[in-house]
């Protein structure tokens, strides 16, 4: 009896690597049936060491494939016409996207089935997953950036004499339970992907410049950088009481502190763009892009109602440690 391709059977006469992106496809997909042992012509050839061969695939879904994928693999030796072969039983998985562990969350390491084909997923594809298994909040998605560090955040954590452990950062949310970085994680990594666009404008218009710089890395580099660089240039100014002399900035530094804090909290950073900072003879403009938070009118936010976009990154960053170091290192 021969056995054929199909989109929910996919067959290999020898074990080889492959075999995991297989896995991948069909965990990721709607499940499938991998056979080991059978000809591209369909025919069945079997496995002299079919043991060993089932020791290794065992070995590869386990430690080669992200999240654990183990539950929904089934790996069993079955005879067809009288020769050993190995049927691997995979289902559907809960925790889409899975993934090659050495490739990451990219198109090279996500694999989805096609036809007969385990084709790499597109990046939007990809992202729909993540946010099908882990919901619309942002921050706790999935980053499709694995490979991050943490200077920044281990040198605030130290301020505070605080542990930077694998624990302590999947309580903060950094890290989910399957020890996969968050999109928080992402943010608070020397790898963030998101900047501060700082402009100086001659006048109060747009068509001089004076200076521009863009602020990367960290988003507690960032903003500390956009303290220290409003600070540059926030003039200070004498007034006199009587004979008291006292000194006043353009801008006062616990507005500039508080605005650039919500700035960078509680924007929606679902959108690609820059946070904007504009700065002009007459004003200072901080732009944070997202609107309100669903469900948050402007009339109860005037009244002052108040709802984190990005709870836990709130939490964060603006616990009274943070802030007051934050503060600490403006000054």
């Amino acid at each position: 009896m021969s056995m054929y391709e199909r989109e929910s059977i996919e067959i290999k006469e020898v074990y080889t690597p492959e075999v995991k992106k297989e896995v991948v496809a069909f965990v990721n997909t709607n499940g499938g049936t991998i056979y080991i042992g059978v000809q591209d012509n369909g025919e069945i050839s079997g496995l002299e060491n079919p043991d060993f061969v089932m020791q290794q695939i065992s070995n590869a879904v386990r430690d080669s494939i992200r999240p654990d994928a183990s539950m929904f693999t089934n790996i069993e030796l079955i005879m067809k016409e009288s020769k050993n072969i190995i049927k691997i039983t995979v289902q559907q998985g809960t925790k889409k996207p899975y993934y090659l562990t050495d490739k990451g969350l990219k198109p090279s390491g996500v694999y989805v089935r096609s036809g007969t084909i385990s084709a790499p997923a597109s990046e939007d594809a990809i992202r729909m997953m993540i946010k099908m298994t882990d919901g619309e909040s942002f921050e706790n998605n999935r980053s499709l950036v694995q490979d991050l560090t943490f200077a920044s955040l281990n040198r605030e954590m130290a301020l505070r004499q605080l542990e930077c452990s694998q624990v302590q950062m999947k309580n903060l949310g950094i890290l989910t339970g399957d020890d996969i970085y968050t999109n928080l994680g992402l943010l608070v990594s020397d790898q963030c992907k998101h900047s501060i666009k700082f402009a100086v404008f001659q006048g109060t218009d747009k068509l001089v410049f004076k200076d521009r710089k863009e602020l990367t890395g960290s988003l507690f580099d960032q903003l500390t950088d956009a303290f220290k660089t409003i600070d540059f240039y926030n003039g200070t100014k004498a007034a006199f009481h009587e004979l008291l002399r006292r000194d006043e900035r353009d801008y006062p530094e616990d507005a500039v502190h508080e605005a650039l804090l919500n700035a960078i909290v509680h924007r929606e950073y679902a959108f690609s763009g820059n946070t904007i900072i504009n700065l002009y003879s007459d004003r200072l403009d901080i732009i944070s892009l997202g609107g309100l938070v669903a469900g948050m009118s402007l009339e109860a936010a005037m009244l002052g109602a108040s709802q984190a976009r990005n709870e836990k990154f709130a939490s964060l960053f603006l616990s009274n440690e943070i802030d007051r170091s934050l503060w600490h290192w403006h000054q």
